[in-house]
């Protein structure tokens, strides 16, 4: 399972670098976005999940599953769902 130790808190997004890790052959990447004004300037987590065994500048797109999630502690548990969805749960299949 992947919790909020594995992750960091959110506090740690706010330095705009991104938290990667892996877990049943994915990865994952997680990153502090702010959409400019226009986009209505708002902050969000989003997150990548890929394949691996490459890196993720060198991941096609294609095979990348993404999400986006408001940049607060909701928005963090949401983002502990996703990754739990989508890496442990399809792991233990």
């Amino acid at each position: 399972m992947i919790d909020s130790h594995t992750i960091l808190s959110l506090s740690f997004y706010k330095y705009d670098k991104p938290f990667t890790g892996s877990l049943n052959g994915k990865r994952y990447r997680i990153l502090r976005i702010r959409k400019p004004e226009e986009d209505g300037g708002s902050e969000i987590l989003k997150v990548w999940i890929y394949p691996e065994p490459y890196a993720f500048e060198h991941t096609d797109e294609a095979e990348m599953l993404s999400a986006e999630f408001p940049y607060t502690e909701e928005g963090y548990a949401q983002v502990l769902g996703f990754l739990n969805e989508h890496i442990v749960e399809e792991g233990q299949n």
